[in-house]
């Protein structure tokens, strides 16, 4: 007597990654499949900066916008278009327990409450489709093996 056993293995998703409880990362795009030093992620910053000078583009310097970016892994960017006052943050982060480097909406909803004459949220699709349209076209054809994620893996 012969048994067959078919093992599936399942790949555990995150849809999103919460820092803190205030602090949450939002998948968006793969840009490339191994990680980046903290250099890599700031000339990703710098050239998105330059390449859309129609924007403005601050780009955070380690721990400034909060703490929980406070390391080599990422870099935090805000956006706003130049006659608004409402900025949308968004972070290049590497991942180097999967290999990979994304860019991620950020939301920090404590910033949320605390600053709200500034009108600071993350990049989504929904609160901007137009700056987060043209940063995510931008980013694709900065970073050309993009692939497009809607999960984290685990």
């Amino acid at each position: 007597m012969t048994i067959s056993l078919t093992f599936q293995i399942m790949r555990s998703i995150i849809k999103f990654w919460r820092l803190s409880p205030s602090a949450y990362v939002f998948p968006h795009l793969e840009l490339k499949q191994e990680p980046s030093t903290h250099q890599e992620m700031l000339d990703i910053c710098k050239a998105l900066k330059s390449e859309l000078s129609d924007l403005d583009i601050y780009i955070y310097s380690h721990g400034e916008y909060c703490k929980e970016l406070n390391a080599d892994w990422n870099v935090c960017i805000s956006i706003k278009e130049k006659d608004k006052e409402k900025k949308y943050t968004y972070i290049i982060r590497s991942c180097d327990d999967y290999n990979k480097t994304f860019g991620c909406p950020f939301v920090k909803t404590y910033n949320l409450g605390r600053y709200p004459d500034k009108g600071i949220t993350g990049l989504t699709k929904s609160e901007n489709e137009k700056i987060f349209n043209i940063v995510e076209s931008k980013l694709m054809e900065l970073m050309p093996e993009y692939k497009k994620v809607d999960y984290f893996d685990s």
